[in-house]
């Protein structure tokens, strides 16, 4: 399921490709109405849990990537597809949209070994503030390196964890 945040990546790079053609590379362009899973009919739990998180994540990053000015989730509220319950109850992909204040800036490249394990996004503050956001993709824990280095200037003050069910925060 997160190959298809990469499609979702490369579908909004396309559209922001094509606005610029069209002679508006400043017009704003959003990704709209996405999920896991995209019929009425489906009682995907991935949506809810914390498979959808990481989907979200990834595919928030993919998308600002591609140069992208935001997204909007199908949808809020239900016991289905929503980011809260029915009741009000927040669901794991919630996480990462209560944290959306630190993502507006500009973004610094990131580089990981293991990319197919994790992704990050890293921000910068208007305020000079910093943030990154770790994506965890791997189904097991995984371990930042003691020695790890975050390039720049410190300190980086905010971190958000996105990981699969199971998966500890990274420390």
């Amino acid at each position: 399921v997160f190959a298809a945040a990469d499609s979702l990546g490369n579908q909004a790079a396309e559209t922001m490709c094509a606005l610029a053609d069209a002679g508006y590379p400043d017009m704003p362009g959003y990704l709209t109405e996405y999920n896991v899973s995209w019929t009425w009919t489906t009682r995907d739990r991935r949506m809810g849990n914390s498979v959808g998180a990481v989907f979200q994540a990834l595919t928030v990053k993919h998308i600002a990537e591609a140069g992208a000015s935001g997204a909007f989730v199908w949808h809020i509220q239900d016991n289905i597809y929503g980011l809260l319950t029915s009741e009000g109850r927040k669901r794991a992909p919630a996480e990462l949209f209560l944290w959306h204040r630190q993502l507006v800036g500009d973004m610094h490249a990131v580089a990981s070994e293991h990319a197919d394990a994790v992704e990050a996004l890293a921000i910068r503050h208007a305020d000079g503030g910093r943030a990154l956001l770790l994506i965890v993709k791997a189904g097991q824990s995984v371990r930042l390196h003691p020695n790890a280095t975050l390039q720049g200037d410190p300190p980086w003050v905010t971190v958000k964890a996105i990981v699969p069910a199971g998966a500890r925060q990274p420390a």
